[in-house]
Formats: C-alpha cells, sequence, structure tokens
C-alpha cells in the first residue's frame, strides 16, 4: 500500500511553494500512481492541499517552507491511496 503526508498551504501561494520545493529537488506529479521520491501531488478538488510520499515526514519537517510555517504537515493525517476519499473534500473549506 502507498501512503502519504497531507500538507496544507496556509498562505503561501502555489507559484512560490512549487518554486520553494523545487528548489529542494522535488517535483510536481499528476498522479498518486507517480507518488514517490521526492515527488508531491496537489488535491485536485482543494488545491491549497498537498500530498507527499509518507517515507519524507523528517525531511519534510527539516524543510525551511516549513519551519516558517508557509507549508503545515497536518500531524496524523496518514492517508492510505486504498481509499477513495483522498482526493475528495475532507474536514477543511473545499
Amino acid at each position: 500500500m502507498v501512503g502519504a503526508v497531507e500538507c496544507f498551504l496556509p498562505s503561501f501561494s502555489f507559484q512560490a511553494m512549487e518554486e520553494e520545493l523545487s528548489k529542494e529537488g522535488f517535483s510536481l506529479v499528476q498522479t498518486e500512481n507517480e507518488l514517490r521520491g521526492k515527488s508531491f501531488l496537489v488535491d485536485r478538488h482543494c488545491p491549497d492541499v498537498i500530498f507527499f510520499p509518507h517515507h519524507l515526514i523528517d525531511y519534510l519537517e527539516a524543510l525551511p517552507i516549513v519551519k516558517k510555517k508557509a507549508l503545515v504537515i497536518q500531524v496524523g493525517r496518514y492517508v492510505n491511496y486504498a481509499s477513495p476519499k483522498i482526493l475528495r473534500g475532507r474536514k477543511m473549506n473545499c
């Protein structure tokens, strides 16, 4: 099973976030099947929600974009792709 870490952008623009992540070697992918290595996926229904491969949790916590709270890790939000809920609305205002 593939898992993910869910994060959200409280007030940072998507373009700025994508530039910051690109500097760190991340690439944007289009489907959950591509989510591996240093990649991220944007929720297609709630564009301020971003998913990363679960194995990167410790690495993500050390990123400057996370430390300055421009990208916030949803603690305890481990998402299992076997669940169809992943790309549908959640408790956020999507």
